[in-house]
């Protein structure tokens, strides 16, 4: 058994972006033919097609209601995204209840291998701003061919 039904992932977001980037992330998901007003990532979650009104937790940036799936079962949970500091972001899934399989060692698994998922989508969304007079930044691959070793 776990302590805690929280399963949480630090997003290397700036918090300034969460609910640009989040908003365009949840927007691009293709819709569940078998319920009305939701939307899917891969086949584990299935997210409400809007957004949940503001919160009065002020380091909460973005949440929407879903339902990650486990063995056939819905287990109802908020995708939230929150501050977690100045510059990074947070997101989890807070369990709308405690039964099982939430206090589950496979529950927490599954969560952060999905956690992991989103934030990996999310992430290859993001514009990054830049401060007026900062350079941006880019990464870049090089590739060279090789010559055989004679």
């Amino acid at each position: 058994m776990i302590d805690t039904t929280f399963v949480s992932k630090r997003l290397s977001v700036h918090p300034s972006s969460v609910h640009t980037a989040v908003g365009k992330w949840h927007r691009s998901l293709p819709s569940v033919t078998m319920a009305r007003g939701c939307v899917r990532f891969g086949h584990r979650l299935w997210l409400a097609g809007e957004s949940q009104q503001a919160s009065s937790d002020p380091l909460q940036l973005y949440a929407v209601r879903s339902i990650l799936w486990m063995n056939g079962q819905p287990i109802r949970v908020d995708l939230e995204f929150s501050m977690w500091s100045a510059t990074v972001s947070q997101l989890a899934f807070r369990p709308a209840h405690l039964a099982w399989p939430v206090r589950t060692e496979r529950y927490a698994c599954r969560a952060a291998r999905i956690l992991e998922d989103v934030g990996g989508s999310i992430a290859g969304r993001v514009t990054f701003h830049v401060t007026p007079g900062q350079q941006p930044r880019m990464a870049m691959a090089r590739t060279a061919p090789v010559r055989p070793a004679a």
